[in-house]
């Protein structure tokens, strides 16, 4: 069975996004969207889907997986609060996606994230501490 040239798959996801886009705005209690994943860097394969990390107002977070003109879609929907919890904890995922995410749905919230985990990516990881008997050095 062929796959996709990676240059396809890119334009096929590029095609679904303005309608997954909608699907989202759509969603109650959506502040803003940040599109995040292989196909937000340009990079995306036969095997991509497009990625969104979904701001919403509120306390409850879920994920959703739909498929938008053929296209698979992966939105994990989190109150900001409960992002920076992820922040906090050095959820290294979370903070790449959204350091390296595109806004597509910008809220002010959503802009102060993006840039708390800029700094946090741009920082790397904090150092983990040495065990054992030898540990100064």
């Amino acid at each position: 069975m062929p796959t996709d040239p990676p240059a396809d798959a890119q334009a096929r996801l590029e095609a679904a996004l303005p309608a997954a886009l909608e699907r989202i705005r759509q969603t109650p209690g959506v502040l803003g969207a940040l599109w995040c994943g292989s196909a937000a860097r340009g990079e995306a394969n036969a095997h991509s889907d497009l990625d969104f990390h979904v701001l919403v107002e509120g306390d409850r977070r879920w994920r959703a997986n739909y498929v938008v003109d053929g296209v698979p879609v992966e939105a994990f929907h989190n109150p900001a609060r409960k992002v920076r919890a992820m922040f906090a904890t050095a959820q290294g995922d979370t903070i790449t996606m959204f350091a390296e995410g595109r806004v597509l749905l910008p809220h002010p919230e959503l802009d102060a994230l993006v840039a708390e985990a800029r700094a946090l990516h741009a920082a790397g990881p904090a150092p983990r501490p040495r065990r054992g008997r030898n540990a100064s050095g």
